[in-house]
């Protein structure tokens, strides 16, 4: 059975955060007999992580994670160091789950904890949310809002193995907005999954652009560098004001060079280009649907014809 940390209170006696959120979808029960951690912008890194004694920073989860481990994030506006550059990789040694016992980031019940990136930071690592360059596997993380991220490399959540393997990442019902930054796409997404990614999902998330105001950056997720990403799957998001919604690179000259993926039921309003497709080796889209992609030449769904696609049922208006 999960444990919980702290003291076990009653429910009258839970804290309510000033101002609690909005509704949002049920999250996901603890899994694999982990222990079950909260965070709360009132916390205390030196509390032991309990629901009347949370955590302060994400980080300091990521220092302690491991397989079955689930965090309860409480509404309220998370800034500075504690909502950027949570390296998971270089910083807290590639914490990971299991296939039956991934680790979790979760809001708690109904409310809305947002990350506020400042829309800066002194330096291209200082402006993630959340890096992992490494094996760190099976994790999920739900119910999130990350605003004013202003990316010049990657993305806010930015995933890649390395020379390793990162697999089973679940990314849900999050709220993503990047705001401008680099020059290109490839530097200014809200997802990336970068090379050596087994086994991806994006679902049922927000992910908001700064175009056309940043006319010629900012996609909603993105693939780039090889060994391409396998197994992506992106479905059930809205696309909002980003240049390139879905936007897939694999690269010429690895091993798979080309990325696997499916996109489906997917909404893309007021984009420069919805889908992109560029050296990947399978892509099945369909049931996509949004406004037509403003850009000339228009670009609803861009092949470039080096991979198998199968399309269908996808309708621009």
């Amino acid at each position: 059975m999960p444990t919980f940390v702290g003291s076990a209170p009653d429910a009258a006696d839970i804290p309510t955060p000033n101002p609690p959120g909005p509704p949002d979808p049920p999250i996901p029960p603890p899994l694999g007999g982990g222990t079950t951690y909260y965070l709360a912008t009132t916390g205390n890194d030196s509390d032991p992580g309990g629901v009347l004694d949370p955590f302060l920073t994400l980080g300091h989860f990521w220092s302690i994670a491991g397989p079955g481990d689930n965090l309860r994030v409480r509404g309220g506006t998370f800034s500075g160091a504690a909502a950027r550059n949570m390296d998971l990789h270089n910083t807290y040694g590639d914490p990971s789950g299991t296939s039956g016992a991934p680790i979790t980031v979760t809001n708690y019940t109904d409310e809305v904890p947002i990350f506020d990136g400042g829309a800066n930071g002194s330096t291209n690592s200082d402006r993630y949310w959340l890096l992992a360059n490494g094996p760190s596997s099976f994790i999920t993380i739900n119910g999130i809002k990350l605003i004013n991220y202003n990316m010049n490399q990657n993305g806010i959540i930015t995933v890649t193995g390395g020379s390793s393997t990162a697999s089973g990442w679940i990314l849900s019902n999050l709220d993503s907005q990047q705001v401008g930054g680099g020059t290109c796409d490839a530097t200014n997404q809200n997802i990336y999954w970068g090379a050596n990614v087994q086994g991806a999902l994006v679902d049922t998330c927000i992910l908001r652009g700064p175009y056309p105001t940043t006319p010629t950056t900012g996609a909603g997720v993105g693939t780039d560098h090889y060994p391409a990403a396998q197994d992506v799957t992106v479905r059930d998001c809205t696309f909002i004001n980003c240049h390139k919604g879905t936007q897939i690179y694999g690269s010429p000259g690895g091993s798979p060079s080309g990325v696997t993926i499916a996109i489906l039921d997917n909404v893309y309003t007021n984009c420069g280009r919805n889908i992109e497709l560029v050296w990947y080796q399978q892509a099945l889209v369909t049931g996509n649907t949004g406004t037509i992609a403003s850009e000339s030449p228009t670009y609803n769904l861009y092949d470039s014809g080096n991979g198998v696609l199968t399309a269908s049922n996808n309708t621009w208006t």
